[in-house]
């Protein structure tokens, strides 16, 4: 989703921290910034965006982010764009995944781009917990490591790997913006970059089949792959899911049947929803969290 036209509701009012980043363009661009954010009409603040608001702005910057934490973010991208208008990105969503875990927690990050999620998640389940944080991408896995450095993470375990239906090796489509990168939209890309792919019961059990409380998956169009290469997992631990799709409809086909149903809290992000299952885990084979 891009930030020009996400909803305010989705990541919350801007906030001192916002206003605090450096400007190379002072004046100017706070100005700029308080016509797209309280401007009604939405026609040509794309382009007062890309043609003058970024102009102005140094590469990148550091920011704290819902919940505690830092991150350091580009303003040419979805989430140092919203940071820098809104002060935050998806702050309803980060408000509900944090409300659902508990301290010692293990947690998947599918999709963990440069660990926005990843870092508020790994602070939320504290040092007893886990977060297995899954990017394929080279240049947003760096900078993944980058971002749990910065926050002396020591309960995030980061992978170079792309979360899949089966094993083998895929190809991703590589976004100028790193949170567009795909493994399902090739033909709209021109640069290609190829990595391992696993199923997610095979990350799980290569992390000792602990007891999952909740998996975030962001995968830009393949997520229908992701869970269904994760059916021993889901099965085992029900945990809650955060998904972003826009093909709903057919990720409700896929865990209905397994007894999740979806909600999509106030303030969320049109194509995020959040899925609970009805009932505990039918078996008790999972591990405790604490590896």
């Amino acid at each position: 989703m891009s930030a020009e036209s996400t909803p305010r509701s989705s990541i919350g009012e801007p906030s001192d921290a916002a206003e605090s980043e450096p400007t190379a363009g002072g004046l100017l661009a706070r100005v700029l910034r308080a016509y797209v954010l309280h401007t009604p009409i939405n026609r040509g603040k794309g382009f007062v965006i890309r043609r003058l608001l970024w102009p102005l702005q140094p590469g990148d910057f550091e920011a704290e982010i819902p919940g505690g934490g830092r991150v350091r973010l580009r303003y040419r991208e979805t989430l140092g764009l919203a940071q820098f208008l809104y002060g935050g990105f998806e702050a309803a969503e980060i408000h509900a995944l944090r409300g659902r875990l508990r301290a010692g927690d293990v947690v998947f990050d599918v999709g963990a781009n440069v660990g926005y999620l990843t870092v508020a998640m790994a602070l939320a389940v504290g040092p007893r917990g886990r977060v297995i944080a899954c990017e394929p991408a080279a240049d947003a896995f760096s900078r993944l490591l980058a971002n749990v450095a910065l926050n002396g993470l020591e309960n995030v375990e980061p992978k170079q790997v792309a979360v899949a239906r089966v094993e083998g090796e895929v190809a991703i489509a590589l976004a100028e913006d790193s949170a567009y990168s795909s493994t399902s939209e090739l033909a709209e890309h021109e640069e290609v970059a190829t990595a391992r792919a696993t199923r997610l019961d095979t990350l799980w059990h290569e992390a000792g089949s602990p007891r999952v409380a909740l998996v975030k998956i962001d995968v830009e169009g393949a997520e229908l792959g992701v869970l269904e290469g994760a059916s021993e997992l889901l099965a085992t631990c029900a945990p809650t899911l955060l998904i972003e799709s826009e093909e709903r409809e057919r990720v409700d086909d896929v865990l209905g049947p397994l007894g999740y149903s979806s909600t999509q809290p106030e303030g969320f992000a049109p194509a995020n929803w959040l899925y609970a299952p009805s009932a505990p885990p039918a078996t008790a084979d999972a591990a405790p969290g604490v590896a």
